[in-house]
């Protein structure tokens, strides 16, 4: 790490530190989560989307889609997704929080689904 101090114009006390963004993940485990300091490293650190890996953006996407899932599921909803019983481009599966499952289909020209089979 190469920190470096910066002084006043007299040079009798120190000012400030300069702490190089390469140096970060190196501090950020000591540094209060809800400190400005925190807040701007993470700005000045974060990659962005369309610089990251498909596992980067994976990775950084996936606790808000988490997050989303749980909402969802707080109120009642349920989590639509495609398994090997989907066949057609317009087959779901819908799982509702207390564990009905039903086989639709979506009918993308009024958005509107049908029960096909309640798994």
């Amino acid at each position: 790490m190469s920190l470096q101090i910066i002084m006043s114009e007299d040079g009798e006390r120190a000012e400030g530190v300069l702490i190089p963004v390469k140096d970060w993940k190196t501090l950020e485990p000591f540094v209060d989560k809800e400190s400005e300091l925190y807040s701007l490293m993470e700005r000045l650190t974060k990659k962005p989307p369309f610089e990251m890996t498909d596992k980067e953006l994976i990775d950084h996407l996936m606790p808000a889609a988490e997050q989303a899932k749980q909402k969802s599921r707080e109120i009642g909803l349920p989590e639509i997704y495609k398994n090997e019983d989907c066949y057609g481009f317009d087959q779901f599966i819908r799982e509702y929080p207390n564990g009905r499952k039903e086989l639709v289909s979506l009918d993308i020209t009024n958005r509107t689904f049908t029960i096909l089979k309640t798994l």
